[in-house]
């Protein structure tokens, strides 16, 4: 049951901004760097209509499910509905900054979430390793309550836990949750594992969150944020 620790990492997002939208997309070997430059070229001529965005490598997990990047956007519902729906749409420039972008790369999936809890300082921005799980639990807001009783009785260190409700489309097969859980170096992250692993208080997360499933966990790195 302890392999059951929930460990995503978005960060750091302002959490005045509920809502987040992923895009996993495959990039082409060595072609990392060109997406990188087609997104500083667009934002910095445009700028991101109040939302946050973050391109992610995501190094280990099974990429055949997942996808070797993610780009998501942070912002409340209505700005990233009507920013991806077309309301901010820069006509020719950006038909051509998305032909560019799948050029390049290929679409797997996406899904969209909404923060419900956080613990740590989520604007520490050396903490840019990220451990990620997407979970089915069998009563989310059990599960939800749980996890935030276990975190309200222990500080979380040197590491930032973020735990997100999925809404609208749902991934991995029907993920109703998304968790994360941030740190500047794999020490800090296992230390602050272990230490969580021989508490009370997570026995009694394990016995008290509803019971779950993990559908997929993996780590990313953050390769670049604009605002």
């Amino acid at each position: 049951m302890k392999n059951l620790i929930l460990i995503l990492v978005f960060l750091p997002f302002n959490l005045l901004a509920q809502h987040w939208y992923s895009m996993d997309i495959n990039i082409d070997k060595g072609r990392q760097n060109d997406a990188v430059q087609l997104m500083d070229d667009y934002f910095s001529k445009y700028g991101t209509e109040g939302m946050q965005v973050y391109l992610f490598y995501n190094n280990i997990g099974n990429h055949k499910e997942l996808s070797n990047h993610s780009i998501i956007w942070v912002g409340d519902l209505q700005t990233i509905s009507d920013g991806l729906g077309g309301k901010f749409n820069k006509g020719a420039e950006t038909t051509l900054f998305w032909k560019r972008l799948w050029e390049m790369s290929e679409f797997v999936q996406d899904y969209t979430g909404m923060f419900a809890a956080q613990y740590g300082n989520v604007l520490d921005t050396t903490r840019k390793l990220q451990f990620c799980w997407a979970v089915k639990a069998n009563n989310r807001n059990q599960f939800i309550q749980a996890w935030s009783d276990f975190f309200e009785k222990n500080d979380p260190k040197n590491t930032t836990h973020i735990l997100t409700k999925a809404i609208l489309n749902r991934g991995f097969g029907g993920a109703n949750l998304y968790g994360l859980a941030a740190a500047s170096s794999y020490k800090e992250m296992i230390d602050a594992q272990e230490l969580r692993y021989s508490t009370k208080s997570w026995d009694e997360f394990l016995e008290k969150n509803g019971g779950a499933e993990v559908l997929l966990h993996w780590s990313r790195d953050e390769v670049k944020s604009w605002q």
